[in-house]
């Protein structure tokens, strides 16, 4: 029989932090592939298998970044979301500060 080993709070709330960064760079990496072109939520839910894409969505837009939401949906009721190219050369431009 193996021994599982214990995991305190802590790690449990750093792990997760740690998975839903990476989750968001994902993302990030998304929108930037798409040179500012709309990314549909069926993507992120269907091809990248993020169920919880909204959280991540929500993250990035806590973190400073400017996401446009669609008006319009798509034929599973999703709606798409994009990054303008300008929105990107600004952030780039904070980080090589």
């Amino acid at each position: 029989m193996s021994a599982k080993k214990k995991i305190s709070a802590d790690q449990k709330k750093t792990e997760r932090t740690n998975r839903n960064q990476s989750q968001e760079k994902r993302v990030l990496d998304v929108f930037r592939k798409a040179r500012g072109g709309w990314v549909s939520g069926t993507y992120f839910l269907h091809t990248m298998y993020l169920s919880q894409f909204h959280a991540r969505i929500f993250g990035l837009e806590n973190d400073g970044w400017n996401i446009e939401h669609s008006d319009f949906r798509d034929e599973y009721r999703f709606k798409s979301y994009r990054i303008s190219k300008e929105e990107f050369k600004k952030h780039d431009s904070k980080d090589s500060k």
